[in-house]
């Protein structure tokens, strides 16, 4: 398990209260944090050692936050780099894929593309981990909350920390 830094920890466990302004930035937070949570088998490859590689498929916008929420916050003492995907493809070799809300449509094609992939999905749709996406954020009583599909995870050979299932609702 990557070790979890004191920050990420505390992203996780603050249950902020959010407007709709500093929802996405708030979001794009969880992202860099869940990286400290989760076990990927050791023979993970395509990003560069000492890499952890975000890709963003659909919301190009938020690739800018999570690019700035990386800045200087290596995880594990590996420097998280985030990348805008035209398609699942491009995903393939990350770490993590986030997959925006325009991909709705697309979600079954994009999660069977990645399916054989260690790579943890992640969305902030309704709906989303119910249909197989590992991680999806939503906002209940003005908070950012996370749902957590420990089959999707399993499916792709990840292991998530228990620290970040206790927080989570857990879906299949």
């Amino acid at each position: 398990m990557l070790a979890a830094t004191d920050g990420a920890s505390q992203v996780l466990m603050r249950a902020q209260a959010v407007d709709a302004a500093n929802s996405r930035q708030v979001k794009a937070e969880f992202i860099v944090s869940f990286l400290s949570f989760v076990d990927w088998p050791a023979t993970k490859t395509g990003a560069p050692q000492g890499q952890l590689l975000v890709a963003i498929l659909g919301d190009p916008d938020f690739a800018e936050l999570v690019r700035r929420a990386a800045t200087h916050r290596p995880v594990a003492g590996r420097s998280v780099v985030v990348q805008e995907v035209p398609n699942p493809e491009g995903a393939r070799d990350a770490h993590l894929a986030f997959i925006g809300s325009s991909e709705a449509k697309r979600l079954p094609a994009i999660l069977r593309s990645l399916a054989t992939q260690p790579v943890l999905t992640v969305g902030d749709t309704d709906g989303f981990a119910h249909e197989g996406v590992a991680i999806n954020l939503y906002t209940f009583d003005k908070r950012i909350r996370i749902e957590v599909n420990t089959t999707a995870a399993e499916r792709a050979g990840l292991r998530l920390s228990s620290n970040l299932l206790r927080l989570a609702r857990i879906v299949q």
